[in-house]
């Protein structure tokens, strides 16, 4: 066997379009490497707003 055939196939990803994408709500259902570290993002992102700040437990 090749050593080559053992390694995974990759892909050519054009960076300008990576760089420019924002989360969609789409991105929750795809199964595509970006649309997975969006949408978690965006959950963590969320759930880090939807917390707040030590001071607003303060009151």
């Amino acid at each position: 066997m090749n050593k080559n055939e053992n390694q995974k196939q990759i892909n050519p990803v054009n960076t300008n379009d990576l760089a420019g994408r924002q989360f969609k709500a789409a991105d929750y259902k795809n199964s595509d490497e970006v649309s997975q570290g969006l949408s978690e993002t965006h959950e963590q992102m969320s759930d880090t707003y939807q917390e707040g700040t030590i001071e607003d437990t303060n009151r």
